[in-house]
């Protein structure tokens, strides 16, 4: 997570942006509980375990992590979009 703030100039509101999206919302909340609600302990600590070494590869029920990613980016850019400050933009 530190990391996040060493990278190039046009990126540091990435990460900022994406928690923005999913907290200030909810609607967003909402959508991001009804995400994660039914994953197990057993699944988010393969998540834990794999994750790191797969990364958005991992396999993940009938898909991977990055598909888990690509639903997060868009409950995150539907809550930056409903407070109507043009900062989507961020999350490319």
């Amino acid at each position: 997570m530190r990391g996040a703030d060493g990278g190039p100039w046009r990126m540091l509101c990435a990460l900022p942006a994406l928690w923005v999206g999913l907290l200030y919302d909810a609607q967003a909340q909402s959508e991001a509980l009804a995400l994660v609600s039914d994953w197990t302990e057993e699944e988010r600590e393969y998540q834990r375990r794999e994750g790191p070494k797969f990364g958005l590869r991992t396999p993940f029920r009938a898909g991977t992590l990055q598909d888990v990613a690509k639903d997060v980016l868009r409950i995150s850019r539907g809550g930056l979009e409903r407070r109507g400050l043009d900062e989507a933009s961020f999350l490319t």
